[in-house]
């Protein structure tokens, strides 16, 4: 039986990356046709908004993902039923539930790949995208870690993030740009009240 689980695994896996090289093309140039608005704003250009869409694929493919099962699994079974395949099974003694055993069986490893792409890959591309959107479209440098965000730009770093536990707090760090006071800024720490950070201390917005 090992043999029908490999056989009908691989007709189930051949649908769905059809299936899947058919959608992933087709929303991501959608995608990229909603990008051509931000095409020109800064120094974001076409390779960007490519790039952008390339980090975003496993997201959509995530989000695709129980249309691409479905609708791969149904041209897979389909076309066995179709070429008699499914009826050599039954005539060879093999129960229905067998032959859907051995589609949950191969539904649980494109289950577990989907675990992994969801926790390990998505979240890392997303961020770089989003960071190098950013950059590109603001002329700012962004850093995303664990705990919170990092931008610069200009004479302005800001950190937006969570020191303790429940409250999130912002530091805005204003650096001079006089030969006389190099070195020197004025650092700001909030939770509520909103803060500026100036020449000459902080400000409340």
């Amino acid at each position: 039986m090992k043999i029908l689980d490999v056989y009908i695994g691989q007709a189930l896996l051949r649908g769905i990356l059809l299936v899947a090289l058919i959608l992933l093309p087709l929303i991501t140039l959608l995608d990229l046709a909603q990008q051509l608005d931000n095409i020109g704003t800064g120094n974001y250009g076409l390779v960007d908004a490519l790039i952008y869409e390339v980090l975003l694929l496993p997201g959509s493919l995530l989000s695709l993902m129980p249309f691409i099962a479905l609708l791969g699994s149904s041209i897979a079974l389909g076309s066995m039923a179709q070429s008699k395949e499914l009826t050599a099974m039954r005539a060879a003694g093999i129960s229905i539930r067998r032959i859907g055993l051995s589609t949950i069986r191969t539904g649980a490893l494109v289950m577990l790949v989907v675990i992994v792409i969801m926790e390990w890959v998505d979240p890392p591309l997303h961020q770089l995208a989003i960071k190098r959107q950013t950059m590109a479209l603001t002329d700012v440098d962004v850093l995303i870690e664990e705990h919170g965000l990092w931008i610069h730009k200009d004479n302005r770093l800001s950190m937006s993030g969570k020191f303790t536990r429940d409250i999130p707090r912002l530091i805005s760090i204003s650096l001079n740009s006089s030969p006389a006071s190099t070195g020197s800024g004025t650092i700001c720490m909030q939770t509520r009240p909103r803060w500026r950070a100036t020449t000459s201390g902080c400000t409340r917005i």
